[in-house]
């Protein structure tokens, strides 16, 4: 196993006239079980080193051998076994060292079921003398002339979380992973709680550099947008040559199936238009991008199976069925035989954001948040839709920063853009899902406001509760 690179960075403040230069250092490593993280702080001239979690023992072993370095200590920030499991045997080369954590990680890390190593191969566990409880506002000098170590603790994903602030470093373990967020849905966790102690964990990140519990992708928030967003068409023959209408839609696993979902004025654009239920079904398919240059004759797949609740007689199977606004889905029961590809999305200076080709993702339930007052959401797809012939030329627009104005009558979400809406340049967008500025899914778009500069969004959390009637539907006719 090759070592990472050390992340090495002077850090140069200016306190009470003096110009202080920090030489703290922090060395890296992605652990083989769970691509969690294990960090190493060092300072040249001292001979000890401390650790933040302890995972894979080799790494940890080769790098301080290199540079002739003891372990004085280690910080568990919680005590999920992916996070120590090496520690029985860095302590039995190292066994001066101490172990820093909460009382509830204390507990944890003794217990196979707190620390959900019940299904290892084999259960892990730590017990020793040795372990010593911190809380918040404890603080640590970790080596003379340096920077302490400061104690916050941020409960959520588990009860025992606790992130440090070293100078400009912040370790936030599994409390706030950037680019992720913080999964709330594992045993133990609490989703209030971990909310709160994200939000407290960015405000205290804001100018330091975060290292956090788990290796993930880098991706950013546009590319979440754009790989989870599909182009939808729909037109009036099955040879997909005369186009009625076009929007978004997006993939969502949800109990164990797999949905399409896009809004039901999408689909039904003359019963829309019309005002009622004409009986008529046109066809809607979803552009592969397989050759990724806007051509109509490209590989398309169909969407059938659509519920839109409106052809289907329920109310005898599912009395309490509400009354279903502009949203569709189908449940996809057979394999996709082509991958879905991104299509190129530029910025207004014609820098390529997201290149073309790039394989679209499928959205799990577990990404799904209702919206906060403090998110700011952002949503995009294709735009300006023009057609020549077979060719189809396209405009990709994304928009950001939309604050919660109200939550309507129907419970639905009004979010107050900063700019005037102007209709061409959302329309295409309809059906697309809306994310909050770390990637969560709070719900998808169907209708814009120009007049008070408005979009409205259905919650993810009612269209899961309509896909529950659809699952129970489906159920009877087994």
């Amino acid at each position: 196993m090759g070592l990472p690179k050390v992340c090495e960075e002077i850090i140069i403040s200016l306190s009470n006239n003096y110009l202080i230069i920090s030489m703290l250092e922090v060395f890296e490593i992605v652990n083989s079980v769970s691509n969690s993280k294990t960090y190493v702080l060092y300072a040249k001239g001292f001979d000890k080193a401390w650790l933040i979690d302890m995972g894979d023992l080799e790494p940890v072993l080769l790098f301080l051998r290199e540079r002739n370095l003891t372990v004085a200590g280690v910080f568990l920030t919680h005590g999920h076994f992916d996070h120590f499991y090496g520690l029985q045997s860095l302590v039995e080369h190292h066994p001066d060292c101490k172990i820093y954590t909460t009382a509830y990680t204390k507990q944890a890390i003794a217990s196979v079921e707190l620390n959900l190593s019940t299904k290892c191969e084999k259960p892990i566990r730590y017990e020793g003398d040795n372990v010593l409880v911190v809380q918040e506002g404890d603080e640590f000098v970790l080596f003379e002339g340096e920077p302490s170590i400061h104690i916050y603790e941020v409960p959520g994903h588990n009860p025992g979380c606790m992130a440090m602030i070293v100078g400009d470093y912040i370790f936030t373990g599994d409390a706030y992973i950037p680019g992720l967020g913080v999964k709330d849905f594992v045993p133990y966790a609490n989703k209030e709680q971990a909310r709160q102690s994200m939000e407290r964990i960015i405000k205290l990140s804001e100018d330091k550099m975060i290292f956090a519990g788990h290796q993930v992708d880098t991706i950013s928030l546009i590319d979440v947008v754009w790989l989870s967003t599909l182009q939808v068409v729909v037109t009036k023959d099955k040879e997909a040559q005369r186009i009625n209408n076009w929007g978004s839609g997006f993939l969502f696993q949800y109990r164990e199936r797999l949905f399409f979902v896009t809004a039901d004025h999408v689909a039904h654009f003359d019963d829309f238009e019309a005002g009622e239920r004409l009986g008529k079904d046109d066809y809607i398919w979803v552009f592969n991008n397989k050759n990724a240059r806007g051509v109509l004759a490209t590989i398309l797949t169909p969407i059938n199976g659509l519920y839109s609740f409106d052809l289907f007689n329920l109310d005898e199977v599912l009395p309490e069925i509400p009354e279903l606004k502009d949203i569709a889905f189908s449940i996809i029961t057979k394999p996709i035989e082509e991958p879905f590809f991104t299509s190129e999305l530029k910025d207004t200076n014609d820098t390529i954001l997201v290149p073309a080709g790039k394989e679209k993702i499928i959205i799990k339930e577990d990404c799904v948040i209702e919206i906060e007052s403090t998110d700011r959401c952002i949503v995009g797809g294709c735009v300006l839709w023009n057609t020549n012939g077979v060719k189809l030329d396209r405009c990709n627009a994304i928009h950001d920063g939309m604050v919660l104005k109200e939550i309507n009558a129907e419970g639905y979400y009004v979010l107050k853009y900063h700019e005037p809406v102007i209709v061409e340049r959302w329309k295409g967008i309809s059906g697309a899902p809306v994310f909050n500025q770390v990637g969560r899914l709070i719900g998808m778009l169907i209708e814009v406001d120009e007049n008070n500069d408005t979009v409205v969004v259905v919650p993810m959390k009612t269209i899961m509760h309509l896909m529950d009637y659809a699952i129970k539907y489906e159920e009877t006719l087994n």
